[in-house]
């Protein structure tokens, strides 16, 4: 059974969560919670969904980006755009490395308020992996920090998710939707899409590919690639007297179909 746990949820949670399991309480990490470094650190032990303990393999710090108002007396005077420090924890049942990546089965995004750390986001995922990090994009002529997840099933003819997330003023994540290209007239009679994934996703490059076939990967004919370009900025809200990040990753520009 897939186990998936994460705050704010998304459709692949639709496509693979075939029942909710609640989490049993470890080092109280949870969504919201206010925890210390060693907490998000710590290994996680074996339990009743889970025959192995759960290491750390990789934790940092990093920054996601913000913009909150300046007021004077009552009125909106600036806007000044911050950096807030992000925790980044990953854990992995031993022996899930391999040359090239780790297999994260646990990933763990907490922004720094003072000495303590409030949980942004948390995620498990055991049919595959996960990578989570921070992603600086540019929008508006600005460069932006966002918090990027990849949920990555194995096994499964490569189905995955990405997610992108923006820092708000109040430290709650807003979702940056992710608008995929039309791609109508691309099909002859027969044929469907099938297996898309992001072949590149970093700040020089998003690009996501999707094959073209008639009877799945053995019968793949073709492609159809897609470069992505990040739209929008902190919008300022008069009734919430605060910028609120309205951010949106679009395709730019879509090949025709090419050979596979």
């Amino acid at each position: 059974m897939a186990r998936w746990f994460c705050q704010p949820t998304s459709s692949l949670a639709l496509l693979l969560v075939l029942g909710a399991v609640p989490v049993p309480l470890r080092a109280q990490i949870e969504v919201a919670k206010r925890v210390s470094k060693d907490e998000i650190v710590a290994t996680l032990p074996a339990d009743s969904l889970h025959e192995q303990a759960r290491e750390l393999v990789r934790a940092y710090m990093d920054r996601l980006t913000t913009m909150r108002a300046r007021m004077v007396g009552g009125e909106r005077h600036s806007g000044i755009v911050e950096q807030r420090e992000v925790f980044i924890a990953l854990h992995a049942r031993p022996g899930r490395r391999s040359s090239i990546y780790e297999l994260v089965d646990r990933g763990v995004a907490a922004l720094r308020q003072d000495s303590l750390y409030r949980v942004l986001y948390l995620a498990e995922f055991e049919l595959g992996f996960i990578e989570l990090e921070t992603l600086e994009l540019a929008a508006d002529r600005r460069s932006v920090n966002l918090l990027h997840v990849r949920y990555a099933q194995t096994g499964s003819g490569a189905v995955e998710e990405h997610l992108l997330f923006a820092l708000g003023a109040d430290n709650e994540l807003v979702e940056v939707p992710i608008v995929y290209p039309e791609r109508d007239g691309l099909l002859e009679e027969g044929e469907y899409f099938c297996c898309g994934s992001f072949t590149s996703f970093d700040e020089d490059d998003i690009t996501h590919r999707v094959f073209i076939t008639r009877s799945g990967r053995p019968g793949i004919t073709h492609q159809v690639r897609s470069r992505f370009e990040l739209q929008g900025r902190f919008e300022y809200d008069p009734a919430l007297k605060e910028y609120v990040p309205r951010f949106r990753l679009v395709a730019i520009d879509t090949t025709g179909r090419e050979p596979a």
